[in-house]
């Protein structure tokens, strides 16, 4: 609905995204035992900022290269660097118009076309604010709003039910 391909790696059928999500499941049904292979996101860029088609995908593709670092311990450091999750994964990027802000959405199989072991999806709250902020000063744009530079919320009384709950699990 009111979306564009705007860019892909390693899919076959990209007229259809129905194809494009089964063809990701049968990769994943291949080679892992990953109960939830797509990992999704999306990038939104403030009210009034345009960026052009050029600039999303490179957003898009500096954001997949971000996602090595999720990779941690599971590869030793000179092979995490070579890593290249664009190259190695199969990706969709879909261009967003129901928003009157540009955004896209990046679909990506955790799970890499050699059959190895899948991206981990652990702290990607964390994770997504750290590449936003990589890929805004990068790519010259404007910076997140403050409430949005943290995993903490900032109304107390969310705050509050999340230490008890919190609170409660530990117990």
């Amino acid at each position: 609905k009111k979306a564009e391909l705007i860019g892909s790696s390693n899919l076959g059928d990209v007229s259809n995204p129905r194809a494009l999500a089964a063809e990701m499941q049968g990769v994943a049904d291949e080679r892992s035992q990953c109960k939830n292979p797509v990992w999704h996101t999306s990038l939104s860029w403030a009210k009034g900022e345009r960026l052009s088609t050029e600039q999303k995908l490179q957003a898009a593709e500096r954001y997949c290269e971000l996602l090595r670092s999720q990779l941690g311990k599971k590869l030793p450091d000179e092979e995490r660097a070579a890593y290249n999750v664009w190259e190695q994964h199969q990706v969709a990027v879909y261009e967003h118009h129901d928003k009157d802000h540009d955004h896209i959405h990046i679909y990506l199989n955790r799970v890499p076309l050699d059959g190895g072991a899948a991206l981990p999806t652990g702290h990607n709250y964390r994770f997504n604010l750290k590449a936003i902020k990589v890929i805004s000063e990068e790519l010259n744009l404007d910076p997140l709003p403050s409430q949005r530079q943290s995993i903490k919320d900032r109304r107390p009384p969310v705050q509050d039910t999340r230490q008890v709950v919190r609170a409660a699990l530990v117990e």
